[in-house]
């Protein structure tokens, strides 16, 4: 029996995934063009600010989320089995809430999901996702580089997304080092 409710819940989010299409379409050209992705500085859910070093890692999944982003609540768990699978291997992952409120509303929010991310989220700014080649679509996620060249962008909820970031992420931890 479907509850009224139940019904709302998939329109909307039918709704955050057409307009994911529509704005990925209208962004590709400023998205292409972003390659090299700048420092990365965001305060954490404590307050305290972390600072993200690509060169720490062979690859670093940047994915800039809200607790809004029905689309976004898909996508995480599959984040976080990849960061548990290849943390050993040279892999980082950092979520940045967008547009999500205060930190104690985005910790209540992940808390309330039970999502047991073991990844760090940190509070993004528009400031922050403007560096980032002027983030218009929820989710976008980087997979960046040792030396913060960007190797892919996902924009929006990309179909079998596990499959295809798992399959990117061991050729980059399996590759021999950069120098």
């Amino acid at each position: 029996m479907r509850t009224m409710g139940s019904t709302i819940v998939r329109r909307a989010a039918w709704l955050s995934f057409a307009a994911g299409i529509a704005l990925a379409a209208a962004g590709l050209a400023s998205a292409a063009e972003f390659k090299t992705a700048p420092p990365l500085s965001a305060p954490g859910l404590d307050g305290k600010p972390i600072q993200v070093k690509y060169a720490d890692a062979r690859v670093t999944l940047v994915n800039f989320w809200a607790t809004w982003c029905l689309p976004c609540r898909e996508e995480m768990p599959a984040i976080n089995r990849a960061f548990q699978k290849y943390r050993d291997r040279g892999f980082r992952a950092v979520g940045l809430a967008l547009q999500s409120g205060e930190p104690a509303e985005v910790k209540e929010f992940l808390e309330g999901r039970k999502l047991g991310l073991a990844y760090p989220i940190l509070m993004s700014s528009e400031d922050l996702a403007e560096r980032f080649g002027d983030i218009e679509i929820i989710p976008t996620t980087y997979l960046i580089g040792p030396k913060g060249e960007v190797l892919k962008s996902y924009f929006g909820l990309a179909g079998d997304f596990e499959k295809t970031l798992g399959a990117e992420i061991e050729k980059h931890v399996t590759a021999a080092p950069a120098r």
